[in-house]
Parts: structure tokens; sequence; C-alpha cells
């Protein structure tokens, strides 16, 4: 899991711009560096490089569909997010896998998975809550570098490399009726255990 967030992570920072041509096998290359620098058993990488090799293919594929709409790729980025509470202030902080900020000035917050995503019931009630309030925090410009943008998109990315090399869930509730959401409801938990 650690060895693919992290070719995903060089992949995305090495094409500031979008994929090149030749981006599948860039993208294999600098995977199997990671792998090898992650001294990944030999066994392990005998049954695991074929999927990643699949799910490369299908994941340039998306990205190119992508591009189009995104003026920077931030990836691995540190947020944060203060909030008054009975027993002082709170600071959630965390990491997001990657936000797009987008052409129309509105951001994306994307998570990466090697297995199932949550489902869309589960963000939408927020039971999954990390999206939610990675959102919040992009609301609030708790993402320095990304800076202060509208959550439009939430999206978890499945990759996956079988039969099915991977898969883009979009979550289709407001992103930012989420956010606000999560906030409360976090704000309401911290203060009742406070």
């Amino acid at each position: 899991r650690t060895a693919i967030h992290k070719a995903l992570e060089t992949f995305i920072r090495s094409y500031p711009s979008g994929p090149p041509k030749d981006a599948e096998s860039r993208f294999i290359e600098i995977a199997d560096q990671v792998f090898a620098d992650s001294n990944i058993p030999r066994a392990t990488l005998a049954l695991w490089r074929p999927r990643f090799v699949r799910a490369a293919h299908w994941f340039v594929g998306v990205e190119r569909g992508r591009r189009e709409n995104i003026v920077k790729a931030h990836v691995e980025l540190r947020g944060e997010m203060k909030f008054m509470s009975p027993g002082g202030e709170f600071l959630l902080y965390g990491r997001a896998d990657r936000i797009d900020e987008l052409t129309y000035g509105n951001g994306a917050i994307l998570d990466y998975k090697t297995g199932a995503p949550p489902s869309e019931k589960q963000v939408a009630q927020i039971i999954a809550a990390q999206l939610p309030l990675e959102a919040a925090m992009l609301a609030e410009g708790g993402f320095t570098e990304a800076g202060k943008l509208s959550p439009t998109e939430l999206i978890y990315i499945r990759f996956a490399g079988g039969a099915k090399p991977g898969v883009v869930r979009t979550i289709k509730a407001d992103a930012h009726e989420l956010a606000v959401r999560a906030k409360e409801l976090l704000v309401a938990r911290v203060a009742q255990f406070d």
C-alpha cells in the first residue's frame, strides 16, 4: 500500500502539466524504482507487478481524462483546521493524498485506495468522514499549499490491477454540504467529550 501511494505521488509530482505521451512506461519505471527502494520481496513483486502494470495503464487513461479541468495537482498535503470547544482550542490535522485545483476555482479531493473505498451512503451519512473533513479543511484554507478552495468533488480512486484494473468513485452528494455537516458533527462530538 505505501509503495503504491509513493509511486502515485511521485508520478503526479513528476508531471505537473499532465501525463506525457509515454506516461504508462514512465509510471511503471517510477513504480519499479519505488518497489526496489522499498525492498519488496521478490515473491510479492512477482504477484503484484503484473497487477500494477494493468492498473497503471488504466490510471493514466483516467488521469488524461481529468487533466483538462485541473490547474494544479497537489499531492500528500498536510492540512489542519482549528476551532474552539468547551475544553479550549481543538486542532484537527491530516494528510490528503491529493487535492486538485480546478480550472473554475474550486477543488477536488482524491483519496487513493488499494482496497474497497467507502460506499456513497457511508460518506453521505458521515460514517466515513475522512474526505468530508478534508473538504472542511480545504474550504477554510487549511491546506496552505492549495489555498482556500471551495470543495466540489470528493473522489476515491481504487488502484486494483485485477480483471477490473481500477475504479473511480465520485461521491454524488454535495461536497460543500458534506464538509459543513462533517465539521458540525466533529465540533459537537468534541464538545461532548469535553
